[in-house]
């Protein structure tokens, strides 16, 4: 089972809210900005010089667009850019001269222009957060609300290496912060850590961290009783072909484009379903509190499913239809909802036959779905035919399972239900003893008694899975459609 409101806060800037607001001195409000101070950019390493060098900085900036470079576009022409240059030559089968002719240079303008199209760079203005900032979309996915931080957005990287963007803001009647203060303060505890530069100017505080193999470039501003921030983070070993896209995002952030929504309104907008990460979303998703898994078990429109997955719920959907409660065991787990539209639909198969040790199974349904958003397949074995702490209603699988798993059905080696998915091994128990692709499932007969109380005609089946059986891909496209999406509201 998933929470629709889950949280997505990076390790890497956990504590950084709080931290802000126990560093806040006082200072006059400054007129708006449109651009980031220049000397917040070359504090990060981000820009080339005016004039002299300019050649040689544009010729670092290309190189690192393809990867050939991971140092700072300062314009000089040290070790680490002929060291580029020359790797840029072999590449292309060229001798390693260390210095780029007409034909070199055209080629690498000509590749690093294909590279730097690929960002995708869209100028965006939330109205949550009140920031303009252009949003790299060939390196970042959609802005989602935080659900820990709801006045937070996180754009989650979608690059080769680690890389994403977070808005953050809070109100904050104090004044601006002490940014090296506050560069000390995140990397506090951390013993591979260093605050690489941290400064303010013209009003704008920023900071550049590393925490083990992971940068933070920071700007932070204060204004009108709150507090803006831009937080970059990416690889610091890996964060060269990043360096042009970090510097076109900060060039042109305004911290205080607009207005963002009054710190009044948030939590209505959250319960509203009108916040970002929800445009376009149907109503039934606007809404969603929590979602499982399920199967279909009758012609009916029967679904089968766990109790804590509907337990609470105001109302119910399978797939966004409406569903209505049957009848729930909370001792064993399970629930029982109809849905209408569902009514003639094949049901699944449950077998007859009892689960063999060492035997395959496969599980289908909608784990994590705020992130997947679609169906997803599991392969382990049946590796005890009993279950948590030896309960005789359950068994134990090594298909691995997610939250959102929780309800959904575990199949045989011919797409037969066997199980139902109620829990994998917590945090806490993998770190005790060591464990992974733990998950506990309630066995199938203990299910097909739970539905003969409400008199459900679900279909049987019997014998065992001689040899292989199906491919998991032959299993999954013949059951896709009775592993069904449950959703809370």
């Amino acid at each position: 089972m998933t929470r629709g409101a889950r949280g997505f806060r990076r390790a890497a800037v956990r504590g950084f809210g709080p931290a802000l607001a126990a560093l806040c001195v006082l200072i006059a409000a400054l007129p708006a900005r449109a651009d980031l101070p220049i000397e917040i950019i070359r504090a990060f390493g981000l820009s080339p010089p005016v004039t002299s060098g300019r050649d040689i900085a544009d010729v670092q900036r290309d190189l690192l667009w393809i990867g050939h470079y991971q140092g700072q576009v300062d314009g000089l022409s040290g070790p680490e850019t002929t060291t580029g240059v020359r790797a840029f030559q072999t590449s292309i089968g060229h001798p390693e001269t260390g210095s780029l002719d007409s034909e070199e240079r055209a080629i690498l303008t000509e590749r690093a222009r294909a590279t730097r199209e690929g960002i995708d760079l869209q100028i965006e203005e939330s109205d949550w957060t009140g920031i303009r900032m252009p949003v790299p979309r060939g390196y970042v996915g959609p802005g989602k609300v935080d659900g820990n931080d709801l006045l937070d957005i996180d754009f989650a990287g979608t690059a080769a290496v680690p890389f994403g963007i977070r808005q953050m803001r809070m109100e904050n009647s104090a004044g601006t912060i002490r940014a090296r203060d506050l560069a000390r303060s995140v990397i506090k505890g951390e013993e591979d850590s260093e605050v690489l530069s941290a400064g303010e100017a013209q009003g704008v505080g920023y900071f550049l961290t590393r925490v083990d193999d992971l940068k933070l470039f920071a700007i932070i501003e204060t204004r009108q009783g709150e507090t803006r921030s831009i937080i970059i983070s990416a690889s610091a070993s890996q964060s060269g072909p990043m360096m042009p896209v970090i510097a076109e995002v900060l060039e042109r952030t305004e911290l205080f484009a607009r207005a963002g929504v009054p710190f009044g309104d948030v939590q209505w907008r959250v319960m509203s379903g009108d916040y970002p990460g929800m445009e376009g979303r149907p109503d039934w998703f606007r809404s969603m509190t929590a979602s499982g898994s399920g199967s279909l078990v009758s012609t009916e429109g029967h679904v089968l499913t766990n109790h804590h997955v509907v337990a609470g719920c105001d109302r119910i959907t399978v797939q966004g239809q409406p569903a209505s409660l049957v009848g729930a065991d909370v001792r064993l787990d399970l629930a029982l909802v109809q849905v209408p539209r569902f009514t003639g639909r094949e049901p699944i198969a449950f077998r007859e036959d009892a689960v063999v040790l060492g035997e395959r199974v496969i599980v289908l349904g909608y784990p994590v779905f705020s992130v997947t958003q679609s169906l997803n397949v599991t392969e382990g074995l049946a590796s005890s035919t009993v279950g948590f702490e030896g309960s005789r209603l359950g068994l134990q699988i090594s298909a691995p399972v997610q939250p959102g798993n929780s309800g959904g059905p575990v199949l045989d080696g011919r797409g037969r239900q066997i199980a139902v998915v109620v829990s994998k091994a917590g945090a806490g128990l993998r770190t005790l003893v060591g464990v992974e692709n733990m998950a506990w499932v309630i066995r199938g007969d203990v299910a097909t008694e739970f539905l003969r109380r409400y008199e459900i005609r679900y279909r049987s089946a019997t014998g065992r899975v001689e040899g292989r059986g199906l491919t998991t891909a032959e299993i999954a496209t013949r059951q896709r459609a009775q592993a069904l999406r449950v959703e809370c509201h």
